[in-house]
C-alpha cells in the first residue's frame, strides 16, 4: 500500500495514509483499469508490450492483463518489468570491422612460432613500411599495445615471430598511421597441445543423449543413465561453485602463469568423480560452462551485481584483473577434463554460457550495443576455444542459443539468427575457428507438448486460446522460432558460405536441450503426448544429416529447471514422495535408438494420427535403424494389456470452437481404473462438428492402446 501510495501521490488526499485497506480497494476497484503501478514486480504497459498473444486477447483492458499475471503469469516466469540491466563501465572501444585494405590472418607455426599472413588490398602498398603490434584479448587501444615487428609491406606477404601468448591478438598499421588491419589471433591452438589425451571419444552410437545433473547435488551414481542409455551425456559445470575469492583449508591451488588460484575443492571432487563415472562408461560427455551470482567472487563484469535478477552471468574478460582470472580458470577446467587422466574423466564437447542471445537473462554482463555484445562474447568464446583446443584437439566448443529466431532486440535480448550473424562475423574478422552451435529447439507454447501444432500455434503460454491461428514456425527464414517442426530452416542456412568452417564444411550442430511436457495447463496430465512429440523430435533428429546430437532436457523433473511452473515438466520420470516415477517417455527413451525402435513405437504413430513417418518427416528412412544397437529391456510392455478393457459410452459433445475433452472411464477384469494412472487418453477430430476420437493408453502398470469414438455436435 504504501509503494502504490508512493508511486500514485494523486491518491494521498483522498485515501489518506492510514489504512493499506483502501488502498488495496482503491487498487482492486479502479487503479488496475487505469493502468497504475502497484508493485515493483508487474508493470501492465511493459507485459503488454512483451505478451502479443495476450494483447490481441485482452486488448485496452488493463486489468485482464493483471489478473492473467496472478493466475498464469507469474507461474510461467514471464518478465513482467523491465529487467534493471547495469551500464557497464567499459573503456573506450572501437568494435568497427576492418576496411578490407589490410587484411590479416595468423596462425601458430613450428616450434611455437605466429606467422602473420597479410594481404594488401590499398593502391600503392609496395615499399611502405608498417608495424606489427601483439595486444592481450581485452586491449583496444593500439597505443597499449607492443611493436614486436616491422616490415616493408607487398601485396601479399609473411612476418613470423616468437608466440607469447595464444590469447593475444595482432594488429599491421603502416607507419604513417593512414591504414591498420583488423586485429587477427591464431585460429589453430591445437598446435600447442603437447600431450594428446589418453582417452579417446566413445563411439557415437546414434544421435540420442540426455541432460542431467542439474545441480551438484545430482552429482550421484549413474545407474538410470546406464538403463536409459544415451550416446551423450549433458551437465552444468557452475563456475561460481568452483572459484574461490581467497584460499581456504578446503581449496585447491593451481599455479597459472607464475600466480596462485584457488578453487573448492569438494565441487571439484564432486564434478571429477561425477564425469569420470560417465566417461568410464563410455557416454560422451558434454558441459556447459554458466556461472551464477555468488556474493564476494569478483568475477562479474563490472556494476553488475545481483540485483539485476538474471539468471546467469557472464564471466568477466574486459580487463587485465578478470580476464587473468578467467584465463587460469578455464586451464584448470580444460586441462583437468582434457581426457588425460581417468581419475577426471574427459568433456569432448563444450558449451560457452546458455542461451546467449538472451544476455539480460542467461549471459549477463550489462546493457550495451549489441554489437559490442557480440565482441565481449566473442573474446570470452575464443578464450575457451583456446583452452579446450591446447589440451584436447579432439573437442568441440559450441555457442548455446535459444530458439526465437527473429525477434526485435530489446533489453540485450537479440534473436538468434541475428545474433549468429554478429558473432560469426566478429569471429571471422578475428580469424575464424570451428565453433559450434548448441540449439535449443523448445516448441511454443512450452505448456502445450503437440510439436506438431508448432506451426499453427492456437494457444498461449498460458493455455488460452488465441484469436486465430499464430505462425510462430514457419518454414523460411523469416521465422519466428525454429523448433524440432521447423528444423531445417536452421540447418539449411548454416550451409551459406558465410557460415562455413575453416574448412568450408558446416560447423558441428547439436540440439543441445529441448522437452517436452507431460502436464498441461489446458490438458492436465499428458504423458502420451509428451512420448509422442519426444518420438517424433528424435526420429526427425535422426534424419538430418547435419545434426550431430539430440540431448532431451531432462531426466527427472525439476523444480528449479522448470522456473517453479507445474507445467514444464520435461522430465522422462516425476517424482511422488520424494520417489521417481517413470513416464512413458521413459520406456520411449529406451528404445527408440535400436533396432526395434519402429517396431516398439509403432503406437506412437496412432497418437499422431499418421500412417506413415514420412507424412510428417520428408526423407524418413527406415534404414537409419537397422545399424543401431539392439533391443533393450524397457517399460514399454510391462503389466496389463490396456487394449482388452471396456471403454464406457461417452456421451455426445456440444462443440464450441474449443477442443472436446470428454471423460473416458475404462475397467478391466472388472476394475474401474484410474485416469492419469493407469492411462492416458489423447483426443484427434475433436474440435468440428462430427466424430471425435478418444485413443486410450496403459501407464505405469498397464501398456497398449485402443480408440474410442464420440460426437461432436
Amino acid at each position: 500500500a504504501k509503494y502504490y501510495l508512493i508511486r500514485n501521490p494523486d491518491l494521498v488526499a483522498p485515501l489518506g495514509t492510514d489504512n493499506p485497506e483502501v488502498a488495496l480497494r482503491h487498487f482492486l476497484d479502479y487503479g488496475m483499469a487505469e493502468g497504475r503501478i502497484g508493485s515493483s514486480e508487474f508493470n501492465v504497459e511493459y507485459y503488454k508490450k512483451h505478451n502479443e498473444d495476450l494483447a490481441e486477447a485482452y486488448g485496452e483492458n488493463l486489468k485482464m492483463y493483471y489478473y492473467h499475471y496472478i493466475l498464469f503469469g507469474y507461474d510461467e516466469g514471464r518478465r513482467a518489468t523491465e529487467i534493471r540491466l547495469a551500464e557497464v563501465d567499459l573503456p573506450s572501444r572501437q568494435f568497427k570491422m576492418s576496411d578490407g585494405k589490410l587484411e590479416l590472418h595468423c596462425r601458430i607455426g613450428d616450434g611455437s612460432r605466429v606467422l602473420l599472413e597479410y594481404v594488401c588490398n590499398d593502391e600503392e602498398p609496395t615499399g611502405r613500411k608498417a608495424k606489427v603490434y601483439e595486444l592481450p584479448a581485452y586491449v583496444y587501444d593500439i597505443s597499449e599495445g607492443k611493436e614486436v615487428a616491422s616490415l616493408f609491406l607487398e601485396r601479399i606477404g609473411v612476418a613470423e615471430i616468437p608466440l607469447s601468448d595464444v590469447n593475444h591478438k595482432f594488429v599491421l598499421v603502416t607507419e604513417d598511421g593512414s591504414c591498420q588491419s583488423n586485429a587477427a589471433y591464431p585460429t589453430n591452438p591445437e598446435q600447442l597441445c603437447t600431450s594428446p589425451p589418453k582417452m579417446t571419444i566413445p563411439e557415437r552410437r546414434s544421435k540420442k543423449g540426455l541432460q542431467t545433473a542439474v545441480d551438484l547435488d545430482d552429482l550421484e551414481d549413474i545407474d538410470d543413465l546406464k538403463e536409459l542409455a544415451p550416446t551423450f551425456v549433458f551437465l552444468n559445470i557452475r563456475a561460481a561453485y568452483i572459484m574461490q575469492a581467497k584460499e581456504d583449508k578446503n581449496s585447491l591451488p593451481y599455479i597459472y602463469k607464475g600466480k596462485t588460484y584457488f578453487f573448492q575443492k569438494k565441487y571439484v571432487e564432486a564434478y571429477d568423480q561425477y564425469i569420470s563415472q560417465l566417461s568410464k562408461s563410455g557416454f560422451i560427455v558434454c558441459a556447459s560452462i554458466i556461472c551464477g551470482y555468488r556474493e564476494g567472487l569478483d568475477i562479474y563484469y563490472p556494476n553488475v551485481d545481483k540485483n539485476t535478477n538474471a539468471a546467469f552471468y557472464a564471466l568477466n574478460t574486459s580487463n587485465s584483473e578478470g580476464y587473468e582470472r578467467i584465463e587460469a580458470f578455464l586451464d584448470f577446467l580444460t586441462s583437468r577434463y582434457s581426457g588425460n587422466s581417468e581419475e577426471h574423466g574427459m568433456v569432448s564437447k563444450w558449451m560457452v554460457g546458455n542461451e546467449v542471445n538472451d544476455s539480460a537473462m542467461y549471459n549477463h554482463m550489462g546493457k550495451m550495443p549489441a554489437m559490442q555484445y557480440f565482441a565481449e562474447y566473442a573474446r570470452t568464446f575464443r578464450m575457451v576455444y583456446n583452452a579446450v583446443k591446447k589440451h584436447n584437439p579432439r573437442s568441440t566448443v559450441y555457442v548455446p542459443i535459444e530458439p526465437w529466431w527473429n525477434s526485435p532486440e530489446y533489453d540485450m535480448v537479440i534473436g538468434g539468427k541475428d545474433f549468429i550473424d554478429g558473432f560469426n562475423e566478429v569471429i571471422r574478422q578475428e580469424g575464424n575457428i570451428d565453433w559450434g552451435l548448441a540449439y535449443h529447439a523448445y516448441s511454443y507454447p512450452l505448456s502445450d507438448p503437440k510439436v506438431l501444432n508448432d506451426d499453427r500455434s492456437t494457444l498461449s503460454d498460458n493455455g488460452q486460446h488465441m484469436v486465430g491461428e499464430r505462425h510462430f514456425a514457419v518454414d523460411d527464414l523469416s521465422t519466428t522460432i525454429i523448433t524440432m517442426k521447423n528444423l531445417d530452416v536452421l540447418t539449411d542456412y548454416f550451409h551459406e558460405e558465410a557460415l562455413l568452417n575453416s574448412e568450408n564444411h558446416v560447423r558441428s550442430i547439436i540440439l543441445s536441450e529441448q522437452g517436452y511436457t507431460s502436464n498441461s495447463i489446458l490438458y492436465g496430465p499428458c504423458e502420451a503426448e509428451q512420448a509422442a512429440s519426444l518420438t517424433y523430435a528424435y526420429y526427425k533428429a535422426e534424419m538430418n544429416n547435419d545434426i550431430e546430437a539430440f540431448i532431451y532436457f531432462l531426466e527427472v523433473d525439476d523444480e528449479q529447471s522448470s522456473m517453479g511452473n507445474p507445467y514444464y515438466q520435461f522430465g522422462l520420470q516425476s517424482l511422488h514422495d520424494e520417489k521417481p516415477h517413470r513416464k512413458l517417455s521413459y520406456g520411449v527413451y529406451q528404445v527408440m535408438d535400436t533396432k526395434e525402435s519402429l517396431r516398439e513405437l509403432e503406437f506412437i504413430k496412432d497418437i499422431l494420427q499418421i500412417r506413415d513417418w514420412e507424412e510428417v518427416i520428408p526423407g524418413f528412412s527406415e534404414e537409419v535403424f537397422a545399424s543401431m544397437k539392439d533391443p533393450v529391456s524397457s517399460d514399454l510392455h510391462s503389466g496389463k494389456d490396456i487394449s482388452a478393457a471396456v471403454i464406457g459410452n461417452i456421451p455426445p459433445q456440444t462443440g464450441n470452437g474449443r477442443e472436446c475433452l470428454p471423460e473416458v472411464v475404462i475397467e478391466l477384469d472388472g476394475v474401474k481404473l484410474k485416469n492419469d494412472v493407469d492411462y492416458d487418453v489423447v483426443y484427434r477430430n475433436n474440435i468440428e462438428p462430427g466424430t471425435g476420437i478418444a485413443i486410450v493408453i496403459g501407464l505405469g502398470n498397464y501398456f497398449g492402446i485402443q480408440t474410442a469414438s464420440f460426437e461432436i455436435q
